[in-house]
């Protein structure tokens, strides 16, 4: 339980990255369409949907070629400088938030696969047990049934 709830800070973490990438990106292109027409098509030949639409390592992707591309684009473009920056800034924090929630993920499942292990343990060592006490007393259901006690009665009462 503690692991699972230790995911949901990566989750929003990431979510919130993707939200702040999506704003640098289509501030990039604002800043190219303000550079010139042939600037813009030189950093966004495709325009800004295929870089924000994805989210993850598939938009990280992008970012990368992005900044290529603004690089790409600097001698015609006096601000690609700073752009390239904001856009490297976001990009490291996307792959750093994409990194802690694969870790969170990867505890939870880990100990989530304990759990059912040592579950199916139990349920192996009882199904063995359950068996050698109807072996040892097979005729009788009374004897085998006090090994075997329902402990959740209907309506919560204890009887003693």
């Amino acid at each position: 339980r503690t692991a699972v709830l230790d995911c949901i800070g990566p989750r929003v973490a990431v979510t919130l990255i993707d939200l702040r990438a999506d704003s640098v990106a289509r501030s990039a292109k604002r800043s190219a369409d303000e550079a010139g027409k042939d600037v813009s098509a030189m950093v966004f030949p495709e325009g800004v949907t295929p870089i924000v639409k994805p989210v993850g390592q598939s938009e990280v992707g992008e970012l990368i070629k992005l900044e290529a591309q603004v690089l790409a684009a600097a001698s015609r473009w006096s601000e690609a400088a700073a752009i390239h920056e904001r856009i490297v800034q976001v990009r490291t924090r996307y792959e750093a938030a994409l990194t802690q929630r694969t870790t969170a993920l990867n505890a939870a499942a880990s100990k989530r696969a304990l759990r059912d292990a040592a579950k199916e343990d139990f349920l192996d060592n009882f199904a063995k047990v359950a068996s050698a006490i109807k072996g040892l007393y097979p005729r009788d259901k009374a004897l085998q049934d006090v090994f075997f006690e329902d402990v959740r009665r209907a309506g919560g009462d204890d009887e003693g």
